[in-house]
């Protein structure tokens, strides 16, 4: 049976370049009818990061990298061993444990056989020895022979001591392997092909520290084996250590698994490998910054394999049509993108084949990958657009203070769709448009050392002051947002830097709450406030978010309010501009959050500020002659929001609305530029924005009046 595996180290996040491995490695699984397992080497205790194997697991699951066997950050019930204690993760598969760590009393078994056949030596060399070694190789220019040295100096009967008295013995020995010899090896890489190695020019190496620990050359000897391996991916900078590979498998096993080594990632100026300075290598804050999982693996495909044809995108529209795939429908927003990834992997692995790799290093492109993270937004429906940001919470602002008590619940009336809120000023606080309201997430992250519903159970017991104590069975989860960490926010003198945010509602009747006394004296207030009213001015859930949880649990929902629909109408202008999601609001902000501008920035660049006002004033009038015509198509458009043929409705009302005024432009002999220059500023506000059609097929015409009116005076 095909078997591939990665072997990440737990030293740091998931590399753009060992995200693109593991692509690779599961697509030639897949393509192969195989399995592609997940090890962890842990075998350097000096960089060891605890906490990089679950964030680079949770990394993986974002991409749809899932293995098929080994690590896993949640149990699959099949084969499992427990949670680990150290890393907090699960392993399933019968060839486990694939935490390298555990498997030490395994490879001094094997590495007490390498030396009963003489195929491994322990190397008593001082620092100082091994340094004057490596001033004689300067001088030589001849590989350095331990084994001889080591004889020389410390007799050849210690060399072949037991592992269990060698690590005992103060010297701190290392074991190493026999190499160099008179002998020329012949190893062959799926992808380079055959090259022949004088092992004579080879020098022995490390194969067992002094700390008991393997190195890679050891584990990957034993695992590979052992885990039935028969195709090793890795990187191109393991190439040279192919002899050794070669040589020990020969030796100890009678023979090797094959073997790819991949061509690096090189940076946009295509002279060196990868680097930070070519944009960011840590796969999570790719996607944190608003990159889809489906545009980065897509992209990833495409560096150093090529299909031979012209087609690049391996999903179209129907793959995000939430509304017509039965697959996709009713299912939340994590599942959706599970069952798209699956499918661009299953598309793509059809066409992966060893000759379609490529041997030159591949170069990364910003363009490119922009392109492909805009290609994708395009093809998503105006709901899942909404919806993704509302998950991803990108480029949002939030006020310096957060709203305390009573904000990681909200008690939802399921029944009349309300909720209680807490506000500590009910007189003089109220829920604004701008986003800068009083109530605001009915979520929050997990502390140190407790579950996230540990954590809203005590934070809602602190915060109330003991006069409310929820039973966090009855908790419902509504969603987890992913905030990014390049989000700073301050509260409480303190401030917290990206987060997992979890958002629960609460069940509750009305007879159920009720003012209770505080320690101080004062009254614990709860109040009921319309949910459609929260969440049209809710940072963290949204309109997109309450909606599919009602699908989901089965729940009457309540109806968009005018707010929640220019909100999703707005948002059509980003769809189709945006490279990252992170720019979500540049292009209709103009739209949901209008400030009136400076006449100086209306007046055209040809006639004066008076002349520009008079004529924004004329066109106003025609303005709102064309709406009663078109006022049908308005509603058609706010009226198709949550299906496929929003965009479609959209361009076409933009269109009416250009040939209307163009028509009474012509007829009328006026310059295009002096009346349409002041009209979108005055109704964007704004110095860029979309076009004055595109602003006038989503604002109603009692807005555009209101806005019209303020600039004209």
């Amino acid at each position: 049976m095909f078997r591939t595996r990665q072997a990440p180290s737990p030293t740091g996040y998931l590399h753009f370049g060992t995200a693109r491995q593991m692509l690779f490695t599961k697509l030639l699984a897949m393509a192969n009818n195989g399995t592609w397992y997940l090890r962890v080497d842990d075998t350097d205790r000096n960089r060891l990061q605890p906490d990089a194997v679950v964030n680079m697991l949770d990394a993986m699951q974002q991409l749809g990298l899932l293995a098929d066997e080994g690590v896993t950050n949640q149990p699959t019930g099949k084969a499992d061993v427990e949670p680990d204690d150290f890393y907090g993760v699960y392993q399933t598969g019968e060839f486990g444990p694939y935490i390298q760590s555990q498997r030490l009393g395994l490879y001094h078994e094997h590495a007490q056989q390498l030396i009963d056949k003489r195929l491994a030596y322990w190397s008593y060399l001082t620092e100082e020895e091994k340094e004057e070694l490596m001033q004689i190789k300067k001088v030589t220019k001849r590989p350095v022979n331990y084994y001889k040295a080591t004889v020389e100096k410390y007799g050849e009967e210690s060399l072949f001591a037991s592992v269990q008295d060698a690590l005992k013995d103060p010297r701190k020995p290392a074991l190493k392997f026999r190499l160099q010899r008179d002998e020329t090896i012949e190893c062959t890489d799926e992808l380079l092909g055959k090259t022949s190695f004088d092992l004579r020019l080879e020098e022995d190496f490390n194969i067992l520290k002094s700390d008991g620990y393997p190195t890679y050359h050891l584990a990957h000897l034993i695992d590979d084996k052992l885990m039935e391996t028969s195709l090793v991916i890795r990187a191109q900078e393991w190439y040279p250590s192919l002899p050794k590979h070669v040589a020990m498998f020969r030796d100890y096993w009678g023979v090797e698994p094959k073997y790819i080594h991949l061509p690096f990632i090189l940076g946009e100026t295509g002279t060196k490998k990868m680097s930070k300075r070519d944009g960011n290598v840590n796969m999570k804050d790719w996607i944190d910054k608003g990159y889809l999982p489906e545009a980065v693996i897509n992209y990833l495909a495409f560096l150093g394999w090529n299909p031979g044809t012209e087609k690049e995108l391996y999903l179209d529209k129907n793959d995000f049509d939430i509304y017509a795939n039965p697959e996709l429908r009713g299912k939340t927003l994590s599942e959706i993108r599970s069952i798209r990834l699956q499918n661009l992997m299953n598309r793509l692995a059809a066409e992966f084949t060893f000759d379609k790799l490529q041997k030159a290093p591949a170069r990364f492109s910003l363009d490119k990958l922009n392109w492909f993270n805009r290609e994708y937004i395009k093809l998503m429906t105006v709901e899942e657009f909404n919806w993704r940001m509302a998950e991803n919470k990108l480029a949002q602002s939030h006020p310096e203070k957060k709203f305390r008590r009573g904000e990681y619940a909200y008690l939802v009336d399921f029944k009349n769709q309300q909720v209680y809120g807490n506000p500590e000023d009910p007189q003089n606080q109220k829920i604004t448009n701008g986003r800068d309201g009083l109530l605001y997430p009915i979520g929050g992250g997990a502390d140190a050392g407790e579950t996230p519903l540990q954590t809203l159970t005590r934070e809602i017991r602190e915060e109330s002051m003991g006069q409310l104590e929820i039973d966090p069975q009855q908790a419902i989860p509504v969603a987890t947002l992913n905030i990014p960490s390049g989000h700073t926010w301050e509260y409480d003198n303190g401030t917290w830097e990206g987060k997992q945010m979890n958002i629960w509602v609460y069940p509750t009747l009305p007879h159920q709450i009720e003012e209770r006394t505080i320690q101080d004296g004062g009254t614990f207030v709860f109040k009921w406030v319309d949910l459609a009213e929260v969440i049209e001015t809710n940072n963290y859930v949204t309109y997109p978010v309450w909606k599919h949880f009602c699908a989901v649990n089965n729940l009457e929902l309540f109806q968009p309010t005018k707010l929640i629909l220019t909100d999703y109408a707005a948002s059509v202008l980003d769809k189709n501009r945006i490279t990252s999601l992170w720019e979500k609001g540049t292009e209709s902000n103009c739209v949901t959050n209008w400030q009136k501008p400076e006449q100086e920035l209306v007046k055209w660049k040809k006639i004066s500020i008076e002349e520009s006002i008079a004529n924004v004033t004329e066109i106003a009038q025609q303005i709102e002659k064309i709406s009663i015509d078109l006022q049908p198509f308005q509603a058609d458009f706010y009226n198709s929001i949550f299906t496929t043929t929003a965009e479609e409705k959209f361009t076409q009302l933009v269109a009416k609305w250009e040939e209307q005024l163009k028509l009474w432009l012509k007829e009328n002999n006026k310059d295009i530029g002096s009346y349409l220059w002041p009209l979108r500023v005055t109704l964007s506000g704004a110095e860029r924005s979309p076009s004055p059609f595109e602003l006038l097929a989503i604002l109603d015409i009692e807005e555009v009046k209101k806005r019209i009116e303020q600039v004209i005076g």
